[in-house]
């Protein structure tokens, strides 16, 4: 089952990123966005499944690209609650080993929330520390080596109502 979908958008133009976040902001089907650093340019969590998405955010100026994942695991909502020092992490993971990494990946203190993209073979995870530099150690020491984890792309944070 469902707990609502991620919503990952990448931008053709940085000059668009206020005014797309500006849209997330204001739509009834958006519980919370960020802005972050990194292989995408916007991350939402949305109160739809992903083949229900309105029309709205695939006709979007400016968006070069758009990815809309359904989560599998309850506390998505925790994503809506962030401050500085976030980051998201976009796990490729063995398909055999899939459950055995998150479990790993959960039980650690930083990792805020840690869900399945369904129907894939892989895992979003929201990691929270002191400093970015503090998440970069976690992430090199703690997640890269677990066993079944193939690649990890990390997003951070820009909390942009806090700048």
């Amino acid at each position: 089952m469902s707990s609502g979908a991620l919503l990952l958008a990448r931008l053709s133009d940085p000059e668009r990123l206020i005014p797309t976040a500006e849209v997330f902001e204001h739509s009834e089907f958006v519980d919370c966005w960020n802005a972050v650093d990194g292989h995408v340019d916007l991350v939402a969590l949305i109160k739809t499944p992903a083949s229900a998405l309105p029309a709205q955010f695939r006709n979007l100026p400016g968006i070069d690209e758009l990815y809309v994942f359904d989560l599998t695991d309850d506390g998505a909502k925790l994503v809506c609650e962030l401050a500085l020092s976030h980051s998201f992490l976009f796990l490729e993971v063995e398909a055999d080993k899939l459950a055995d990494v998150q479990s790993r990946i959960k039980a650690l203190a930083q990792v805020i929330f840690c869900s399945r993209m369904q129907d894939r073979n892989e895992l979003v995870a929201v990691i929270s520390g002191d400093n970015f530099q503090s998440i970069d150690r976690m992430v090199n020491n703690q997640i890269r080596p677990i066993d079944g984890v193939l690649r990890v792309k990390q997003d951070r944070v820009i909390n942009l109502k806090q700048i």
